[in-house]
């Protein structure tokens, strides 16, 4: 079998019978690994939280050999601290996700952050934002809020 113009979507598990009608067919199963750069991805781009409250920055990378993903803020990568930190999940199939927890949103986090990825073969990056957005308490709009209800009794004839 051959393969030509390999992409990414061609790697995984391939299975090699032979059989010649005398005794058993022989079978191998070979695993293709095709390297490729990272791509970057991210179901929320911008995130608005309240100070004071947790928020979550997330970007997956796909590639092959995983890549490195770091995050940077004003030009300067981030490491974990008592402010954020940052976890690494392998999903499987080449990608991994990043995600930056800030324990209590402060106002100086708010911004535009950078995601990078990096592997031998390239690198991508994406921008996220966290912005502040404001936690509206209803419990303290119940003095203004006036709700009525009527009972009606019918009378059947």
């Amino acid at each position: 079998m051959t393969i030509l113009q390999v992409k990414r979507e061609d790697r995984g598990r391939y299975i090699c019978e032979a059989s010649n009608g005398i005794g058993n067919k022989v079978s191998k199963a070979v695993l293709l690994e095709v390297s490729f750069a990272p791509t970057l991805s991210t179901k929320r781009p911008k995130v608005g939280q309240k100070e004071g409250y947790q928020a979550k920055l997330t970007c997956k990378s796909t590639s092959y050999p995983p890549a490195s993903i770091s995050f940077l803020h004003d030009k300067k990568e981030l490491n974990n601290n008592e402010h954020y930190q940052i976890e690494y999940l392998g999903i499987g199939n080449g990608e991994t996700e990043a995600v930056l927890t800030f324990n209590q949103v402060k106002k100086h986090h708010y911004g535009v952050y950078l995601c990078k990825a990096k592997n031998a073969f390239g690198n991508a990056e994406t921008k996220l934002e966290l912005f502040g957005k404001e936690v509206i308490n209803f419990i303290s709009f119940l003095p203004f809020m006036f709700i009525s209800f009527s009972l009606f009794r019918f009378n059947s004839l």
